[in-house]
C-alpha cells in the first residue's frame, strides 16, 4: 500500500497508514466481493493484519474470474509489437535478482545532494514590503525562455535555496564558491555563510554548518537585457565540469536500476507537460515545476551504467511522450534498458490522477456501474497508448526497453483486471507492485524494551509472511501472462505520524538492518528478479522513515537498512 504525498512537499508521505482510502472499491461485482468491499469502505478493517481474511477471500473470487473476464468495451488493434524477455533462470527457476533504488528528489529540504550545483531548487519570489514580504512561487512572466530570472519588480527578491555540502552534513566547514554570467546583484541570507566575498560575477564564502539550516541565494536586481544566468554554487575544490556529487554517483552504482519518479514532479502533481515548457538541461532551474531534464536523467543513468525506470506523465502530451522516447533510444547507452511506467500508483485514490482516470473511464463508458472498474480500465487503456508509441519509436530495438504496468501489491486479484483488459498484457513486458511491509503505530505504541522486542521479532516478520504472500499471488499472475514479475518500490512502510521519536527508534535500530536481511534473502529465493527498494536517502520524519540513508554519504556503520541492503548485495547480487 502506498503512502500518501503532499504535492507541495514531496518529504510528505505515507500519513495515513497502511490502507489507502478507495483502495476498497476495486471489488469485482459479486456478492461476496461487495459485501467484504462494503466492511473495507465503512472502515472496519482498519490495518492489514486485519485486512488478510478480506484478501484472501476476495482473492479466491479474482483469480478465478478475472484472467478470463471480458469488458463492454470494444476490442482495438494494437500497433505494438510483441517481445519476449531473456528467460534466464537460476536453479531454482527464478530469474537472478537484481537491485534497485528509487531516488529521492533533487531537492534542498531531503538531506539529499545529487548535483555538484548546490542550487538545485525552483525559483520562489520574495515580494516587496508593499506586498508583505511574502515568499511565493515565481510568477511565469518573470522568466525568460530558459527559465532565467530576466526581471523583478521594485523591492523584490529571486530567491535560490542552497543545498548542504556534502561535508558539512558531518560537521566539516567548506570552502564555496559560486559563478555565473551576466548581471545583477546577489546578497546571501543564512547563518551557515560565513566569510562573504563578491566580485562582479562571483562570490565566495565558508558553509559553516548550522544543524541542517540552509542558505538563500537572493537576487536583488537582474540586467533584463543581460541577467543573471548559468549560476552555479559548488565547493571551492570541486570539478567545475562535473555534473553530479561524486558521493552520490558512488552510492548509486550499486544498483542495477534508478527509479526517477522523484525527479518527475509532474508525475505526481498530475500536471500538463509539453516538450516546449519543459524543463531542460542548461536552464536557470534545475528541479523545475515538472522536475528534473530528462538530459540529466539519461546522462545518471550513462554515468554510473544503471538501467533508468521512467514514469510518464498522465497529462503529458503525445508529442512530449514521443520527443521522450526518441531521447532516450538516442541517447541512453545501448548496453542499458529503459524501464516504462505510465503516471505512479493509478490505484491509489490519494493522487489526483486516480480521479482523473475514474473521470475519464466513466466518459468512455469502460464500466458504466463501476467508477473504480473504470478507474482500472482507463489506467490500462492509458498504459497501451503510451507503452504504443514506446514501441513505435524503438522499433527494431525492443530489446532496450521494458514496458512495466503497476498494480496494488495487496490485492492481487485487481491485477488480473488490468491485464485482461483488451490486448493490455500484450503491451506490457513486466507486471511490478510494491510489497512493503505495512505497519502503522499509535503514538507511545512502543514504549518499553519488551515491545520493541516483540515489534522486531514478531510484527515485522509476519509483515514479511504477509508481503511475501500477496507477491507469490501476484508473481503467478505475471507467469500465466507469460510477464516479468518485478517491483517499483519495497522496504518498510512504518508510520507513527504521531510519534517521530518512536519511530526514529525503530529506524535506527540495528535490528531493522536484520528485518532487511530476511526481506532480501526471502525475495531472492521465493521471488526472483528486480526488487527496486524505496529509498535511497531522506530524513525520519512525521511522514516516515523512508531513506535507506538519513542524508547524503552518511556512514553505513550508522544506517542499519542500507548496511544490510549493502552486505545483502555483496554477497548475493552478481
Amino acid at each position: 500500500m502506498k503512502r500518501v504525498l503532499s504535492i507541495n512537499n514531496t518529504s510528505s508521505k505515507r500519513v495515513f497508514g497502511t490502507l489507502a482510502v478507495g483502495s476498497t472499491g476495486f471489488m469485482w461485482s459479486m456478492a461476496v466481493a461487495a459485501a467484504t468491499s462494503a466492511l473495507l469502505y465503512s472502515g472496519t478493517l482498519k490495518n492489514y493484519k486485519s485486512f488478510r481474511w478480506a484478501q484472501s477471500l476476495v482473492s479466491l473470487v479474482g483469480l478465478s474470474t478475472v484472467t478470463s473476464s471480458t469488458t463492454t468495451s470494444s476490442t482495438t488493434t494494437s500497433t505494438t509489437t510483441v517481445t519476449t524477455q531473456a528467460n534466464t533462470t537460476t536453479s531454482t527457476g527464478l530469474k537472478p535478482m537484481k537491485l534497485g533504488v528509487n531516488l529521492n528528489a533533487a531537492n534542498y529540504y531531503d538531506n539529499t545532494r545529487r548535483f555538484m550545483n548546490l542550487l538545485a531548487s525552483n525559483w520562489t519570489l520574495r515580494l516587496s514590503w508593499q506586498q508583505g514580504y511574502k515568499y511565493v512561487e515565481m510568477p511565469a512572466s518573470y522568466l525568460d525562455a530558459n527559465k532565467n530570472l530576466a526581471k523583478l519588480g521594485d523591492g523584490e527578491y529571486g530567491v535560490l535555496i542552497m543545498g548542504i555540502p556534502t561535508k558539512a552534513y558531518r560537521g566539516v566547514s567548506v570552502d564555496v564558491v559560486c559563478r555565473w554570467q551576466g548581471q545583477g546583484t546577489v546578497q546571501l541570507f543564512g547563518e551557515p555563510a560565513q566569510n562573504v566575498k563578491m566580485s562582479a560575477q562571483s562570490l565566495t564564502f565558508t558553509f559553516v554548518p548550522k544543524g541542517f539550516a540552509n542558505i538563500h541565494f537572493w537576487i536583488t536586481s537582474t540586467d533584463q537585457s543581460n541577467p543573471m544566468r548559468a549560476i552555479d554554487c559548488r565547493e571551492a575544490d570541486a570539478d567545475p565540469s562535473a555534473t553530479f556529487d561524486p558521493t552520490f554517483l558512488e552510492e548509486v552504482k550499486r544498483y542495477s536500476t534508478i527509479r526517477f519518479v522523484k525527479w518527475q514532479r509532474a508525475v505526481e502533481a498530475n500536471t500538463p507537460v509539453t516538450w516546449a515548457t519543459r524543463t531542460k538541461a542548461g536552464d536557470g532551474i534545475l528541479d523545475g515545476n515538472d522536475g528534473v531534464a530528462i538530459e540529466y536523467m539519461v546522462q545518471l543513468a550513462n554515468e554510473t551504467q544503471t538501467n533508468p525506470w521512467f514514469n510518464i506523465p498522465w497529462n503529458a502530451d503525445d508529442d512530449y511522450v514521443r520527443r521522450f522516447a526518441q531521447y532516450v533510444r538516442d541517447n541512453l547507452d545501448p548496453n542499458l534498458k529503459a524501464y516504462i511506467e505510465t503516471s505512479n500508483e493509478v490505484w491509489n485514490w490519494m493522487y489526483p490522477v486516480t480521479t482523473q482516470a475514474r473521470d475519464e473511464g466513466k466518459a468512455e463508458g469502460l464500466s458504466p456501474g463501476d467508477d473504480n472498474l473504470a478507474m482500472l480500465y482507463r489506467y490500462a487503456e492509458k498504459t497501451g497508448q503510451v507503452m504504443d508509441i514506446w514501441s513505435s519509436v524503438f522499433t527494431g530495438q525492443m530489446s532496450r526497453i521494458v514496458r512495466v504496468v503497476a498494480t496494488q501489491s495487496v490485492l492481487p486479484w485487481s491485477t488480473g483486471g488490468v491485464l485482461a483488459f483488451r490486448n493490455t498484457a500484450s503491451k506490457v513486458d513486466a507486471l511490478a507492485t510494491a510489497p512493503y511491509l505495512h505497519i502503522s503505530l499509535n503514538a507511545g505504541q512502543i514504549s518499553t524494551s519488551t515491545d520493541l522486542d516483540n515489534f522486531f521479532d514478531t510484527t515485522l516478520p509476519t509483515a514479511i509472511n504477509d508481503a511475501m504472500s500477496a507477491a507469490k499471488q501476484q508473481k503467478a499472475l505475471a507467469d500465466q501472462y507469460n510477464l516479468r514479475y518485478v517491483t517499483y518500490e519495497g522496504g518498510q512502510h512504518i508510520v507513527s505520524p504521531n510519534d517521530v521519536p518512536q519511530l526514529v527508534k525503530i529506524q535506527r535500530d540495528p535490528r531493522m538492518g536484520k528485518i532487511y536481511t530476511q526481506y532480501l534473502t526471502r525475495w531472492y529465493s521465493e521471488i526472483g528478479d528486480l526488487m527496486i527498494l524505496f529509498m535511497d536517502t531522506s530524513p525520519v520524519t512525521s511522514y516516515g522513515g523512508w531513506g535507506q540513508r538519513e542524508y547524503t554519504g552518511q556512514p553505513l556503520s550508522e544506517a542499519p537498512k542500507a548496511n544490510a541492503i549493502e552486505l545483502f548485495r555483496q554477497s548475493y547480487i552478481n
